[in-house]
């Protein structure tokens, strides 16, 4: 999966956006997959855009629409790619109904992500009890699926891709690296494959600072041992 973070920056983030404007992007996005395939990359999902829905308060009709419009583009060029979104930093109702009702025929997937809590939030034990716990954001996930099944839409996989306990870097967090973090994920993982989430992955692997798990963690571990059993 690829996923596209917003669209140009020389590209007006007013709204709305002028027709000359959502014309480029379209038409930008649309050329994408072919680029992709002539430098010899493979990629099966395109994603889009990144956590943008609060630049669409109010306006979602244009989102919808401007979504719509990227992922038919998109599907022009290379009818074997999915694509979907959007992508959204917490799987509220306003925002994965109207996805799912205004965009489902052109899409593939529908994607948010889910963290713990901010910086200093809650403590440790508000992970696995109390308010905001991993009990709750399960089922924050599950009720996209439930809708999908009162819609009787099956075309549609549901991706948790982005999740952990804090969802700032600084100040660093313990529990993304320590037994608590790996407990935490544990719950999590296991609450969310229950109410059939079709993947997900966690923020992030690689860095070297406050999310990396660079193999050595915890939670790295429980990672590489889910691996082979979960998508």
């Amino acid at each position: 999966m690829l996923c596209l973070d917003d669209y140009p920056n020389y590209i007006s983030k007013e709204l709305p956006l002028e027709e000359s404007e959502k014309k480029e992007i379209i038409e930008l996005f649309g050329k994408l997959p072919g680029i992709i395939k002539r430098l010899g990359y493979k990629v099966d999902m395109y994603e889009f855009f990144n956590e943008k829905e609060s630049r669409f308060l109010g306006n979602y009709d244009e989102y919808w629409d401007l979504l719509n419009h990227i992922a038919k583009e998109m599907k022009k060029t290379n009818p074997d790619i999915m694509c979907g979104g959007p992508a959204v930093s917490w799987p509220s109702p306003e925002i994965y109904k109207g996805f799912i009702d205004n965009c489902a025929q052109n899409m593939d997937f529908v994607s948010f992500h889910l963290y713990a809590r901010g910086p200093g939030e809650y403590p440790n034990s508000y992970l696995f009890y109390g308010e905001h716990n991993y009990a709750e954001q399960a089922d924050a996930a599950g009720s996209v699926i439930d809708y999908l099944k009162e819609k009787n839409i099956t075309n549609i996989e549901v991706f948790m891709d982005e999740f952990n306990v804090q969802y700032v870097w600084e100040p660093y967090e313990p529990a993304h690296h320590n037994s608590i973090g790996a407990s935490w994920m544990a719950c999590m993982v296991k609450n969310v494959a229950i109410q059939g989430i079709t993947g997900l992955n966690v923020w992030n692997t690689q860095d070297s600072g406050a999310y990396g798990l660079n193999y050595t963690s915890a939670p790295a571990r429980l990672y590489q041992l889910s691996n082979p059993y979960l998508r």
